[in-house]
């Protein structure tokens, strides 16, 4: 007879998986139902760097960002290096970041990093493209607008920066 719990604890130890149900079909078949987790950014330390997910957790330590096209963190103190486990408690930086990832998820756009080094002057690059937040308050806010703004086939340009730091239209000013 097949332990279905010591199954279920085996298959969540990966750090790819978020959940996992496991049932049985009788008389002989066994159901699996995966829903993994999504690699959302990419943290540098020294020489490794560490693939997280979209609440932080640590999911995979590698020793290049080779293949990797997962946004680039800097500005978050790593605190923890064990697979399957958040990477930093500094909650303010841990919430900007899962809000960040979140729209980044949700919109398929892509970018280069994200750098919260300091949260009254939050910057995702976007190839030679700055998005100027400012600091966290109303981030939601600002995200939706960076991505409708990415999203327009007006906002798709190769050089300049977009400045969504404060209320009101944001700036966008392309360079040639």
């Amino acid at each position: 007879m097949l332990n279905t719990s010591a199954l279920k604890k085996k298959i969540l130890s990966n750090p790819y998986v978020k959940s996992v149900k496991i049932s049985r079909k009788l008389p002989d078949q066994l159901s699996i139902n995966v829903v993994e987790r999504n690699a959302t950014f990419i943290v540098n330390e020294g020489t490794d760097f560490y693939v997280l997910n979209e609440n932080l957790v640590i999911m995979e330590k590698k020793n290049s960002e080779e293949g990797l096209q997962l946004p680039k963190v800097t500005g978050l103190t790593v605190e923890n290096r064990f697979l399957g486990e958040p990477m930093s408690t500094e909650k303010d930086k841990v919430e900007v970041l899962k809000e960040i990832g979140e729209a980044l998820n949700k919109s398929k756009i892509k970018v280069n990093s994200v750098d919260i080094s300091n949260l009254n002057n939050i910057v995702i690059n976007k190839g030679e493209v700055q998005i100027l937040l400012g600091n966290s308050d109303k981030l939601s806010d600002k995200l939706t607008k960076m991505v409708n703004i990415l999203n327009d086939p007006a906002g798709n340009f190769e050089k300049g920066y977009i400045n969504i730091s404060f209320n009101g239209n944001p700036v966008i000013y392309k360079e040639k």
